[in-house]
Formats: C-alpha cells, sequence, structure tokens
C-alpha cells in the first residue's frame, strides 16, 4: 500500500439531519405471501428512489449496500434468508473495487451522504478498509440505530455464543451500533531457517515487547552497515494504529496520549527505526508480508490479514513448504501488558441504519450471516476469523476444500499461536485514519529529531482534540 501522509489541518463538513431514532422492530412478516428475491445489482453511488416501502405482495423490503470482496458471504446469507422466509424482499447495491483508490472513496463518500439523508440501505456491510463510518465519530452520529434493543427482544441471540471484546467494539455510549462479523489477530511470520541464518533465536517463553525491543537491538548492532533488516515496511505506523485508538476516549472527545506506555511505544519505535525495511527500496510500494521473508527482505514480517484467514495461511504454509522447502512459524503480537491481551481489529461488520422500516427482518439477516455455516464456511468468509465460537472451530478445524483450490490442512503450530491470541484478547478497536494521521506525522518529527518527546504527545493530544470538537 502506498502510504500518503495526510494533512494535519482537518477540514469537516457539517451537515445536519433529522434522523428517525431508536429500533424498533417492524410488524410481522406476512407469511403466505409468495415469494421475491429482489433485482439486479446497482452501484452504490447511483442514488436512491428512497426507503423501501414494502414489496406488491405484503412483505417486506429490505435494501444491502457492500464491497465486491463481501460478496460471497452476503449472498450465501441472502439465500439461506430468503429460502426462509420467501414474502421478503432484498435489494442489493454492491460497491466495486475502482482502479484509483480516490474513485472508491468518491462512491463511499456519496453512499455516506445518502445515508445521512436517510437515503441510504437499510443495511451496510463495511470492512476495515471500506467505511462509511469511518470511526466512532460518525458512529456516534445517528447513522446506525441501537442493535441492543433488537437483541434484548430476540429470544434465539445470545452475545454468549460470540467473542465478548469483539462485539463489545461497536459500542459507543453504550449503544451497539454495529454487529461485527469477523475480526483479524495481528503478529510476525518468519521460518526457522530465516532466523538461523540471521542469528536470531528467540525464547518463546520470554516473548513480550521488552524482549521484542531488545532482540532487534542486537540485530541491528550485527548488522551496523549492513543492507539488512529486521522488520517490514511499515511496521511502526501498524503498531501505532492500534496504540494510537487504545488511547482515544470518544465518550469525552479526548486522547491521553501522555500515557508512560505509549511514550514507552514511541521511544522503542525510534530507536528500532533503523530495522525496518525501507518503503523507498521497493518504490514505495508495501507487498504481502510473508514476501519480505519469502525474498530474504526482513527477518520477522509483521501480518493481520494473512495470519486471519485460514484460507491465506494454509495456503501461504503450503507454498512455503513446496517452494522452498521451509516451515512458517507464526509469532502472536508481542505484549507491553500481559494483562490487557492481544490486540485485534474488526474486519467486517454489520449495521442497520437508524432510517430502516424493517429492522427485525434486518436483524435476522445479520444473524443468517453469523451463523457457523455461513461465516464459518471457507469459501464465503475469507476474510478474518469468524466472531462466533462455532464459527471460529468450524474454520479453523476444517481444511479448504479441494474443489476451491486446496484440500491442505491447516498448519497446527501456526493455529495453536492463533488460538493463544484469541483466547486472551485485548480491546477492540476501529481505526480513525485522521487521528492515525495526525500520530504519525508528529511521530516522524519525533523520530527524525524535529520535536522532543514530550512536544510531541502534547501535539498530538491538541490536534486529536481539536479534530474530535469541531
Amino acid at each position: 500500500m502506498r502510504f500518503r501522509k495526510a494533512l494535519l489541518k482537518i477540514t469537516v463538513l457539517t451537515i445536519t439531519i433529522s434522523m428517525i431514532s431508536g429500533c424498533s422492530s417492524s410488524g410481522e412478516v406476512n407469511k403466505s405471501a409468495g415469494s421475491s428475491s429482489g433485482g439486479a445489482d446497482k452501484t452504490a453511488g447511483s442514488g436512491s428512489a428512497g426507503k423501501p416501502a414494502g414489496t406488491d405482495n405484503g412483505g417486506s423490503e429490505l435494501s444491502i449496500t457492500y464491497y465486491q470482496n463481501s460478496e460471497r458471504i452476503v449472498e450465501a446469507a441472502i439465500s439461506k434468508y430468503l429460502s426462509e422466509n420467501p414474502s421478503v424482499s432484498i435489494k442489493r447495491e454492491k460497491v466495486s473495487r475502482k482502479e484509483e483508490y480516490s474513485d472508491t472513496m468518491k462512491e463511499l463518500d456519496s453512499l455516506m451522504t445518502r445515508t445521512l439523508a436517510g437515503e441510504g440501505p437499510d443495511i451496510i456491510i463495511e470492512l476495515n478498509y471500506f467505511r462509511v463510518a469511518k470511526n466512532y465519530k460518525t458512529l456516534n452520529s445517528g447513522v446506525y440505530c441501537d442493535l441492543n434493543e433488537l437483541i434484548k427482544n430476540d429470544a434465539e441471540f445470545s452475545l454468549d455464543d460470540y467473542y465478548q471484546n469483539v462485539m463489545d467494539t461497536g459500542i459507543i455510549n453504550s449503544k451497539r451500533y454495529v454487529m461485527p462479523l469477523a475480526f483479524e489477530v495481528c503478529g510476525f511470520l518468519t521460518t526457522k531457517e530465516t532466523l538461523e541464518e540471521n542469528n536470531v533465536d528467540i525464547d518463546k517463553s520470554s516473548w513480550d515487547w521488552k524482549y521484542f525491543i531488545q532482540i532487534t537491538r542486537d540485530f541491528i548492532q550485527r548488522n551496523k552497515g549492513k543492507d539488512k533488516y529486521f522488520l517490514n515496511p511499515m511496521f511502526d505506523y501498524n503498531v501505532l494504529q492500534y496504540y494510537t485508538a487504545s488511547r482515544v476516549d470518544y465518550t469525552k472527545n479526548k486522547s491521553d496520549f501522555n500515557s508512560e506506555e505509549f511514550k514507552t511505544v514511541l521511544k522503542d519505535l525510534k530507536e528500532i527505526y533503523s530495522a525496518i525495511y525501507p518503503i523507498k527500496k521497493d518504490n514505495g510500494w508495501s507487498y504481502s508480508p510473508v514476501t519480505y521473508v519469502r525474498d530474504r527482505k526482513a527477518v520477522l514480517s509483521f501480518d493481520t490479514s494473512g495470519m486471519s484467514s485460514m484460507t491465506e495461511l494454509s495456503g501461504m504454509y503450503d507454498n512455503f513448504k513446496k517452494e522452498i522447502n521451509q516451515e512458517l512459524i507464526v509469532l502472536p503480537f508481542p505484549l507491553i501488558d500481559e494483562n490487557k491481551g492481544y490486540p485485534f481489529s474488526v474486519s467486517i461488520t454489520a449495521g442497520i441504519t437508524s432510517t430502516c422500516r424493517y429492522k427485525k427482518e434486518a436483524f435476522e439477516l445479520i444473524k443468517t450471516m453469523l451463523m457457523p455455516e455461513i461465516i464459518g464456511d471457507l469459501f464465503y468468509s475469507r476474510f478474518g476469523l469468524p466472531v462466533s465460537k462455532a464459527g471460529y472451530k468450524k474454520v479453523t478445524s476444517e481444511p479448504f476444500p479441494f474443489q476451491y483450490g486446496g484440500g491442505y490442512p491447516h498448519p497446527e503450530a501456526a493455529l495453536l499461536e492463533i488460538d493463544k491470541m484469541v483466547e486472551n484478547l485485548g480491546k477492540g478497536v476501529f481505526y480513525d485514519q485522521q487521528i492515525n494521521s495526525i500520530v504519525y506525522g508528529h511521530y516522524a518529527d519525533y523520530r527524525d529529531g524535529r520535536a522532543t518527546l514530550e512536544e510531541t504527545v502534547k501535539k498530538m493530544d491538541d490536534d486529536t482534540y481539536f479534530y474530535l470538537n469541531e
């Protein structure tokens, strides 16, 4: 991904709207009516004729918008839902990936404008890089309804069936605005041969942030004057975005970057910066994390999506064995405080907009997506780990089917490390790209000697406060 440093000066267009509040459910569906499966796809930027008013046969009509990468899981859920609810009609809007990222963002902005005006879809499926509600600030603006009321009135749905820390990521000010469908843990990829080749001996019993920083220091010392790197590009940015999000309080609209933990992260990242593979060496492009290990460009490669997708993880493992006869190793993220659990991010969410007329039916469709047979199917769900415990068990125990290009088993040693992280998850976060840009910009000034540590954290807090409160 090409990294572009954002401007710190922020201009926000304030849209004043009147939203329909609350999450009251609709009436019962007329099950005696005929079947209606909705019309053809249209693009999300094509406008809307307003909220669906129901079908000709008296049933409910829902509309759903999703990004093309989540099409399989959405269509699988819709197919199952319609087979059990034939009177409901569902209109789809698919956002396709454009050749230019800016064109995709224009389509998302158009969708957000329509949604704020009450003309958006009933359900929006978002990915971590495809977000209409780009952060907690917009989540708290009334775009989505509070799902807690629907959960409370649903006798079949139990939050105990899901990973609580992941599910709670969608909560702000005690309101549950989105339902996470999948999440991603993070850590490092490497191989035994790569570690031996670089004289790196990792004691897993000592593996924490302090130990990680020390072995990185040792690598720097051993390789002074050599064109060798310990970590893949953007490692500092990836680490900072998690710790940044965890230091922002959206209920009080302020941050606390002046904490000792966050300052330790800043100091350590500055110290090991020379061990990070420079993105400029590859003309500004950052390739898949596993590439840097395979091509001997880095010893440890920070990864999230690769190790959190069983199809991708098993595929990488299989390719390493076949192509270079090496066994891929997964190392969990090294914790600063083991009591806080392992960091993760939510990769897919579902939300019901406040203007949806048929919230009960919309929630039933989201519940269908959460079923192990949908979210836990390796063909349908290929982005992240299922939020349901039964779904997680399913994707980690069943090999990817032969007919879809797989058939190889999941690597047991890697799964043990992923299990360790999943069983001790920390606080979930949504990344706010504007705050990430603020923090990374000031961190770069500190890293390059243009500001002191105390000046840096103060500027981070000041600019974040300005952004959250304007």
